[in-house]
């Protein structure tokens, strides 16, 4: 049990230690960081809940096309703190500009392309970090293995104790059965 919550920790604590988790197509290491720390700073709207470097949707109807977005103001020079404030509250009509939300409207998707330019409102950032989703987590699943180990326990217990009264009972009720055969 000892090594299993060992392990369970030392998971937890590398985990901020990931390589990068989202795909992107810049090259330069900072705006790889920027490119990061806004996915990571961003809940995907595709409807998993999940911050949006983690999303797991191969075709993710909103984040491929929130990332590329993200990439093309990374490229004008925008740094985190805009970027997110974009999101947020929008980009202005600039935004339609952009071949990414030129393509969004190509493709029928007036919406989410209207979003980009009026905002996504404060729904769109994440309130937490996936390190304290992480560590919530695996707090969780320690608790509920030594839980269900207290309980397993304590049940073996029981049946070993009430064995020997199970026998004991069944001797009593063989010895009335004999006695009333007689």
């Amino acid at each position: 049990m000892k090594r299993f919550i060992f392990a369970a920790c030392l998971v937890t604590l590398l985990s901020g230690l990931q390589a990068q988790a989202v795909f992107t197509k810049l090259k330069d290491p900072d705006q790889i960081k920027t490119f990061t720390a806004v996915s990571e700073g961003l809940i995907c709207g595709c409807g998993c809940h999940l911050v949006l470097s983690t999303c797991p949707h191969v075709d993710c109807p909103w984040g491929i096309p929130a990332r590329r977005f993200i990439e093309n103001r990374i490229r004008e020079g925008m740094n985190r703190d805009q970027i997110l404030k974009g999101m947020v509250s929008g980009f202005g009509e600039g935004a339609r500009n952009d071949a990414i939300v030129q393509s969004l409207i190509e493709n029928g998707r007036d919406d989410l392309a209207n979003k980009f330019v009026t905002g996504f409102g404060p729904e769109v950032l994440a309130r937490n970090t996936g390190f304290s989703t992480i560590l919530v987590v695996t707090l969780f699943g320690i608790m509920a293995v030594a839980l269900l180990a207290y309980w397993l326990r304590k049940r073996s217990r029981m049946t070993a104790a009430s064995v020997p009264a199970k026998t004991v009972a069944l001797d009593s009720l063989l010895e009335r059965t004999r006695d009333l055969d007689k």
